[in-house]
C-alpha cells in the first residue's frame, strides 16, 4: 500500500542547459572568490607559519599603495567610481566606505530581489526580481573590485619576496602596477603607518571587499539539482486543436541518449496507469486528465480529447520508468490553430463549488518553495452535509494537480493515509495531500474526484510564498485567502 505518492519535478524536459550554464557560472564565480581571498588573506596565516614576516607585508603594501586613485586596472575602476556623483570621492578614496557600500547594496539588493520574486505570479514577462539582483550584484563587484585587485597585487608582491627574495619582489611590484594594480586611499594613510596600524586595515579593506559580493552570488537559490532528463515526449495532434472540436492525437515517448521507443514494459504503472497526460491551455481553465493507450507502433500512444478553447495547449506525460524507478513529468506543447499568449488568472481561493460538490481548501502553513506542506480539503453538498461517497479514481480517492502560472512546472499529489481497497470502497469528506512546490509565484490547482460514477474536477488557486517568506506564520495559518490579501495589500498593481 502506498501512503502518499507524490512527485513534483516540473518542467524539466526543458530547463536543463539553463541550469547547467548558471550553476558553472555560480562555481567558476565561487572559484575566483576563494581563490582571490587565499591570495589576499596569505601574507597575514604565513608568517605564522615561518614563512615570509609581517615586515615583507608592511613593504608590500607601502610599494603598492599609490597616492590619488591608483595605478593599473583599479586605478581606472577606481577613476570611474570617483566620477560618480555626490558619493563617488569618497567611494573611491576610502576603503572602510567602499567595503561597507559593496555590502550593503549586494546583500540588500539580493534580498529586496528575491522579496520582489516572491510577489510575481509568472504571466509578466519582465522579471523585476531577477534584475534587482543582477544589478545589485554587479554593482556590488564594482565597488569592491579596487579593494579586491589592491589585495591581490599585495598578495601576489608579498608571495614573491617570501619564496624568492627582495629582486623578484620589485619586479612583481612593477608587473602589478602595470596590471592588476592598486589604490591609494586616504582613510589608510599610508605615510608613517606600521605594524597593526598598517596591516590590520588593508586585510580590512581589501579583504573584506571580497565578501559581500561572494555572500550576495551564493544568496541566488541554486536550482535544485535534477538529474539530466534523457527522455523525451512529443505530441502531435491529427489537426491543430479548436474549441469544441475533438482532437486525435500522438504520443511519442523515446530516450534521448540511444533514440530507441520507450515502450509498454519499460514504464512502471502507477495508480492503475502506466501514462497519466495532464492537458491544459495557456489560461489554466481548461484541463483535462488523460491516459494516452499504445499502438501498433512501439513509442506511440494515442489519446482523444476535446479541446474548450482555441487557446495552445500543454501537455504534461506524467511516466516512472521500471529500470531507475525515477518518475519524470515532461512537457511537450500542441498545435493550435490559434497563436496568441493568453497569460493566466490565477486567483487563489479557498473554496471551490462544482456540480454540486463544495470543496474547502486549507494548508497548515503558506505553500513555500522548496518546502513540504500539507494541503487540507474537506468536502460536503450545498446543503453543508459532508461527502462520504467518493469513488476510487485510478487506485486512489482523489487526484490533485496544479500547473504553475509560468508554465514551467506542475505538482502533482494523491491523498495520503489508506486508498481504496476495491472499487467498492468509499471516502470523504477529509482529503490530505502532501506537496511541495518547485518555485514561488501563483498556482492553478485541479481536484479530481469521482462521484455517482462521474468524474469532478474542482478548481481553485493558491500563493507559493519563497522560502524566506516563512516568517509570515504570524499571518492566520489556515487559508490561501487571509495570506494572499495580507500579502497583497502590500502591493499597489
Amino acid at each position: 500500500m502506498q501512503h502518499h505518492h507524490h512527485h513534483h519535478h516540473g518542467g524539466h524536459a526543458e530547463a536543463g542547459e539553463p541550469h547547467e550554464v548558471q550553476k558553472w557560472l555560480r562555481r567558476i564565480a565561487i572559484g575566483t572568490a576563494l581563490a582571490a581571498g587565499t591570495v589576499i588573506i596569505a601574507p597575514y596565516i604565513l608568517p605564522a607559519l615561518g614563512v615570509g614576516s609581517s615586515e615583507m607585508l608592511e613593504e608590500s603594501i607601502l610599494a603598492l599603495h599609490a597616492t590619488g586613485l591608483g595605478s593599473g586596472a583599479a586605478g581606472s575602476i577606481n577613476g570611474l567610481l570617483a566620477a560618480i556623483p555626490v558619493i563617488g570621492e569618497t567611494l573611491a578614496t576610502n576603503g572602510y566606505v567602499s567595503a561597507a557600500a559593496s555590502a550593503a547594496i549586494g546583500i540588500g539588493g539580493v534580498l529586496l530581489g528575491r522579496y520582489m520574486e516572491t510577489r510575481e505570479d509568472g504571466s509578466r514577462r519582465f522579471r523585476w526580481g531577477k534584475a534587482i539582483k543582477t544589478a545589485a550584484l554587479l554593482t556590488s563587484a564594482m565597488i569592491a573590485l579596487p579593494s579586491v585587485l589592491t589585495g591581490i597585487s599585495t598578495g601576489i608582491v608579498f608571495l614573491s619576496a617570501a619564496f624568492s627574495g627582495a629582486a623578484l619582489a620589485s619586479e612583481a611590484v612593477a608587473i602589478m602596477t602595470e596590471t592588476l594594480g592598486s589604490v591609494g586611499t586616504s582613510s589608510m594613510a599610508v605615510s608613517g603607518l606600521s605594524g597593526a596600524a598598517l596591516t590590520v586595515p588593508h586585510l580590512f579593506t581589501c579583504g573584506a571587499s571580497i565578501i559581500p559580493a561572494t555572500i550576495g552570488l551564493t544568496m541566488f537559490p541554486s536550482s535544485k539539482k535534477k538529474k539530466p532528463i534523457s527522455v523525451a515526449a512529443t505530441i502531435e495532434p491529427d489537426q491543430p486543436t479548436r474549441a469544441g472540436v475533438p482532437c486525435e492525437a500522438v504520443l511519442r515517448l523515446h530516450d534521448k541518449r540511444t533514440g530507441k521507443p520507450i515502450t509498454p514494459s519499460d514504464l512502471a504503472t502507477v495508480h492503475t496507469e502506466k501514462i497519466h497526460l495532464f492537458v491544459v491551455d495557456q489560461s489554466l481553465k481548461d484541463y483535462h486528465h488523460i491516459h494516452p493507450v499504445p499502438t501498433d507502433v512501439p513509442g506511440e500512444y494515442r489519446f482523444t480529447f476535446t479541446p474548450n478553447s482555441s487557446n495552445r495547449y500543454t501537455g504534461w506525460a506524467d511516466i516512472t520508468l521500471c529500470k531507475t524507478q525515477q518518475n519524470y513529468q515532461l512537457k511537450t506543447s500542441l498545435t493550435s490553430a490559434i497563436s496568441r499568449h493568453v497569460p493566466p488568472v490565477i486567483k487563489p481561493s479557498d473554496q471551490s463549488v462544482t456540480k454540486g460538490l463544495v470543496a474547502k481548501i486549507k494548508t497548515d502553513e503558506p505553500l513555500t518553495a522548496h518546502a513540504p506542506s500539507v494541503v487540507r480539503v474537506s468536502l460536503s453538498d450545498l446543503e453543508g452535509r459532508p461527502v462520504r461517497d467518493l469513488q476510487p479514481v485510478m487506485g486512489a480517492y482523489a487526484h490533485l494537480v496544479g500547473f504553475t502560472a509560468d508554465g514551467n512546472s506542475i505538482i502533482h499529489s494523491h491523498p495520503m493515509g489508506e486508498e481504496p481497497k476495491d472499487r467498492k470502497a468509499t471516502g470523504g469528506p477529509d482529503l490530505l495531500f502532501h506537496v511541495e512546490p518547485d518555485q514561488p509565484g501563483s498556482v492553478q490547482f485541479y481536484l479530481q474526484v469521482k462521484r455517482g460514477g462521474e468524474d469532478i474536477y474542482l478548481p481553485f488557486g493558491a500563493r507559493v510564498h519563497a522560502l524566506e517568506m516563512k516568517n509570515e506564520r504570524t499571518q492566520p495559518k489556515h487559508s490561501f485567502t487571509e495570506n494572499m490579501n495580507a500579502s497583497d495589500a502590500l502591493v499597489t498593481r
